[in-house]
């Protein structure tokens, strides 16, 4: 018997029981999960059923009632029942009970859930005269919204269209978020050969804004549609507010914007006049967006002082207007800049601020699209840390967009890396490899690392050393040594004297300084490592020998051997490799763990 059948012998015993009035009205409430007096009151709008049907509804088989918030709810078989009975009964009875449904939602000031229930009626043009425009700020990227608009825009002609054009602008929007770019395009045409004809210069300058993200990521094009937006509008953007997220909240501009070597500062330069025309007439959204791009090349640097000095100014710029994908972006450089500089109360810090945006989003009702970029920037800085994460990256989207996804790959890619399984991290980057290449600059040199550091996991060192120099290769013409900073105990393992001096060269003195000390302790036996970590806390030699039941000789000799492989000259200077030496074995070294 299958499950279909089972239910439909219960289908028939429910209809039994229940009379012909409390089917009809069990019918037309099916598509709310729970429901009231009042609710029942709106929907039926017929008080002779009405007045009958509420005492039935208290003593009915199946349906619970709470005493307290004075609920009624079906159990799910019931609502299994009506719903295959919903989808049987006549078209036009379908759309009325949805209808109802959604004028309900309406009146409450759920707007959403208006327009699910008008979706389901199918009455577009109910839906055309709804709030898209804050709609479409809690539905970013949501791929059930855009097969919405896809739908209206087959059934609805254009006559009718064409009189909802806020509306279609923001199909249009959404349609670019979710990447399918011809149909937005198409849109963008007409709406802008209706404005032409019409002489509706706002609705020039409104369209000029949508088709500024049909040439993303070209911030030089886009740049240009802003200023055209600028000239032909007459004030604020109705479409871009700054109750929006900029580029659906992604935390990283250089992730987005540094698409060529050796264009970091041009591409920064551009970005902040764009930004500076389109925050403007946006009313506030993507402000600090331009100081996050700054802050980020800085951190790319390893000039930490001067990323910490943007990070705060972004955070200032973005704050003033709930920017939470911007302010997501200052905790994930704050984070980074901690890693680089082992400060553990920094990064606690930045960590939490992003749980608490977390919580912002969700609880706002902007779960699609910013929480998840939120989860991957903590997932990001986690790995980085070298910490437990409770909740990693553990697949990519399908397809994979470049460079929107680029975050997205790394920390699924740095998960990958942190559980050895160094086959799988090449086989999908290698699967990639036409993709990487519309990928920003940072993210073709991660992907370049973590490939590398697999190949020396896997014993490959001569792979992996060819891999590194590729990635040093496209990214000294911007400068950037951060990511091989922050990788530099790993780099160390494998990588020849000659190239780690070039890498190191203005990158931050103590990362680089460390990586030194740990490939000269890795010159150590493991006896002479533990003397050297037993010095280095300041014990004397007898207490030394005693520890480790040595004799007092022993000790003097395997310090005279400690001091020539550290090149240092007395036992003072063991205090420097302190940490190193007491961590050793907790470090995530390549070849160690091989």
């Amino acid at each position: 018997i299958t499950e279909y059948e089972i239910q439909c012998c219960l289908n028939k015993l429910i209809l039994n029981r229940y009379s012909s009035d409390l089917n009809h009205v069990m019918l037309c409430l099916n598509p709310f999960d729970r429901f009231t007096d009042e609710m029942v009151s709106f929907i039926l709008d017929d008080h002779v059923i009405l007045s009958s049907i509420l005492n039935k509804l208290r003593s009915t088989p199946l349906i619970s009632y709470n005493l307290l918030t004075h609920e009624y709810r079906p159990h799910p078989t019931v609502s299994r029942c009506f719903r295959m009975l919903l989808d049987e009964t006549s078209l036009a009875q379908k759309r009325w009970v949805f209808r109802r449904a959604g004028d309900y939602y309406g009146s409450l000031g759920n707007t959403i859930k208006q327009l699910w229930c008008y979706g389901e009626s199918e009455n577009d043009e109910l839906i055309l005269q709804l709030d898209h425009v804050t709609i479409s700020h809690y539905l970013e990227v949501d791929e059930k919204y855009a097969d919405l608009v896809e739908s209206i825009l087959k059934r609805c002609s254009p006559k009718i269209l064409f009189e909802y054009p806020v509306s279609l602008l923001c199909f249009a929007r959404q349609l670019f978020y979710v990447g399918r770019i011809v149909a937005a395009g198409q849109i963008c045409e007409k709406l802008k050969l209706h404005a032409e004809q019409s002489g509706d210069r706002n609705l020039l300058g409104e369209t000029a804004l949508v088709c500024a993200l049909g040439k993303f990521p070209g911030i030089s094009r886009m740049r240009e549609e802003y200023k055209t937006a600028a000239r032909l509008l007459a004030g604020q953007s109705a479409i871009f507010q700054a109750s929006g997220s900029f580029l659906c909240g992604y935390p990283s501009m250089a992730s987005l914007f540094h698409l060529q070597p050796g264009s970091a500062d041009s591409s920064a330069e551009e970005f902040e006049q764009a930004m500076k025309v389109f925050t403007k007439i946006s009313g506030g959204q993507g402000a600090g967006a331009d100081l996050l791009f700054r802050g980020e090349l800085a951190l790319m640097r390893c000039q930490f002082d001067e990323a910490l000095i943007f990070a705060y100014k972004a955070e200032t710029a973005a704050g003033a207007f709930c920017q939470y994908g911007i302010l997501a972006g200052v905790d994930l450089l704050k984070g980074y800049i901690s890693i680089a500089r082992k400060d553990q109360r920094m990064l606690n810090d930045a960590l939490n601020s992003l749980s608490r945006i977390l919580k912002a989003t969700e609880d706002g009702g902007l779960a699609g699209c910013i929480s998840e970029k939120v989860k991957i920037s903590i997932s990001l800085l986690l790995h980085l840390a070298g910490r437990p994460d409770s909740n990693p990256v553990s697949n990519i989207p399908s397809p994979m967009t470049l460079p929107n996804d680029g975050l997205h790959l790394i920390a699924f890619l740095q998960n990958l890396l942190d559980k050895k399984q160094y086959a799988r991290l090449i086989g999908t980057v290698e699967s990639l490899s036409e993709s990487l290449k519309q990928a920003a600059v940072l993210q073709r040199i991660d992907s370049l690392l973590l490939v590398a550091l697999s190949y020396a996991g896997l014993g490959k060192n001569e792979t992996a050393v060819r891999l590194v120099e590729e990635a040093f290769k496209m990214a000294e013409e911007d400068q950037i040594l951060f990511p091989f900073s922050v990788r530099a105990g790993l780099l160390s393992g494998f990588l020849p004297a000659p190239l780690l001096r070039r890498i190191s060269q203005g990158a931050d003195r103590e990362i680089w300084e460390g990586m030194s000390q740990q490939k000269l302790v890795k010159n150590l036996t493991e006896r002479e490592r533990e003397v050297a970590a037993l010095a280095a806390e300041g014990l004397r030699n007898r207490e030394i020998a005693e520890k480790l039941y040595l004799s007092d000789g022993t000790v003097r000799n395997h310090l005279s051997i400690i001091y020539q492989k550290l090149d240092i000259d007395r036992r003072a200077k063991l205090s420097d490799y302190a940490y190193i030496l007491q961590n050793h074995d907790k470090k995530h070294d390549i070849d160690h763990e091989l």
